[in-house]
This record gives C-alpha cells, structure tokens and sequence, in this order.
C-alpha cells in the first residue's frame, strides 16, 4: 500500500508471507544498513539534520494517505482490529475496528485506568480531555523509533522504516503520542 500510494516513503519490498498455527511469517527484502539506535551517539549534527529531513517526507506521505470518505474506520489496514501494543497485549480482547476517534479516545481512557500510577497521578485528573474527539484519522506505524530505522552503513541515507505490523488508521495525534512513549522507553532524549 505504501508504495503504491505514497512512494517516497522507503520500506522493506514483501515478498510473500505464510501462517504456521497462531505464527505469521512475512518473506521481505533485506535492508543492508543500521538501525538509527546502534549510531545516534557517532552522528554529527548535520547529520541528524539530513536525516530528519529524510524521514520529515517519509512521514509526510505516510500521513498524506486517506480513506475513502464512506469508508472512515480506526483499525488495521485490513479493516481489522487495532494492531497496537498496547491492545495486543495483557489478555485484552482486540479493539474495534472503531468508527469514531471518540471510541477510540474512551478506550485509551479506559485503559490508562489500569495503570497503576492512575487515578492518583495528576495526569490522569487531564487525560482524557488531553484526546480531541474530533481529530481525522490518519495512517500510522505507531511504532516509530531509532531501533526501526534503518539508515545506510556509511553516511546517513535513510534506507527505510521497517516494523509495520501495528501500523494502521489511528487518530492524527496517534503518532505524536507513541512516538514519545517509545522515544521515553528507549532512553533517548526527544
């Protein structure tokens, strides 16, 4: 889909795929680089510069891309479930496809409820007005960090983004928020 639609946007070429019981194995090309993770710390600024030049047109096409108007889901690509961690994991049962970002929004607010800093954290007393129950939904990889780009051996050509499998339609502010969730997991300084 991606290449299709929004072919500045660099990924792995798939080549096929095949299920074993609850597996499923995706056959894809091989990008001959490093992650951004293994080498953030030996790039120069201008460096990090051109590659955030790189990845701010990726990301534009990603989120260039839309659904038809008759057809506006929160969900994988296939129309499925969100494929995000933060369902997939824990015994939950799969979430939607929704149909608003208002379902969506009361569903993250459920689940920031079985956190166990909430309800006590001042954070939670602003949560859920903190998610616009108005905002378009977007394509996204939901996954977004150094350890899933991969940037050329020598120099900084970005090679591609590679870990899709949660990507899917999610509210425009999605990206921003897992974005910093996992930029906070890893220890980098956004």
């Amino acid at each position: 889909m991606l290449k299709r639609h929004s072919p500045q946007v660099r990924v792995p070429e798939v080549y096929g795929w095949c299920r074993d019981e609850e597996e499923t194995f995706i056959y894809m090309e091989y990008l001959d680089g490093r992650t951004l993770q293994s080498c953030l710390d030996q790039l120069t600024d201008d460096e990090l510069q051109d590659i955030a030049a790189q990845m701010a047109s990726m990301l534009r096409g990603v989120r260039s891309l839309r659904q038809p108007p008759q057809d506006i889901f929160i969900g994988s690509p296939s129309r499925g479930s969100v494929q995000d961690q933060l369902w997939r994991h824990r015994g939950r049962e799969p979430l939607g496809p929704l149909t608003t970002v208002q379902a969506f929004n009361e569903a993250l607010h459920g689940l920031a409820t079985e956190l166990p800093q909430f309800p006590e954290h001042e954070l939670y007393q602003t949560f859920r007005a903190a998610f616009s129950d108005t905002a378009s939904i977007r394509f996204t990889h939901t996954d977004l960090h150094p350890l899933n780009i991969i940037i050329s051996s020598s120099g900084c050509k970005v090679l591609g983004i590679i870990d899709w499998q949660e990507s899917g339609w999610y509210p425009e502010y999605w990206e921003y928020v897992k974005t910093s969730f996992n930029f906070e997991l890893s220890g980098t300084v956004v």
